[in-house]
């Protein structure tokens, strides 16, 4: 996703089984539904900015996946 994206929901396994290995989140992005990402067996590395508006992360959102690093800011 490009830093200037508007995207404010990842869909209900919208990447769910996909070879996507790091993914970036966009500061708009708001909501992870549920399973969006679950068995991406080869995704190791999730980037959260520290302005992100990210307010709910679904259940199994990242279920059967390989993350090595992922930072949640505080707000």
């Amino acid at each position: 996703f490009t830093e200037d994206s508007n995207l404010q929901t990842i869909g209900k396994e919208s990447f769910s089984s996909t070879s996507i290995q790091t993914i970036s989140i966009p500061k708009s992005l708001k909501k992870i539904d549920s399973n969006a990402f679950s068995e991406c067996r080869d995704l190791n590395e999730i980037k959260i900015p520290e302005d992100s508006e990210l307010q709910s992360i679904g259940e199994s959102a990242f279920s059967f996946t390989q993350i090595k690093s992922l930072f949640i800011p505080m707000n």
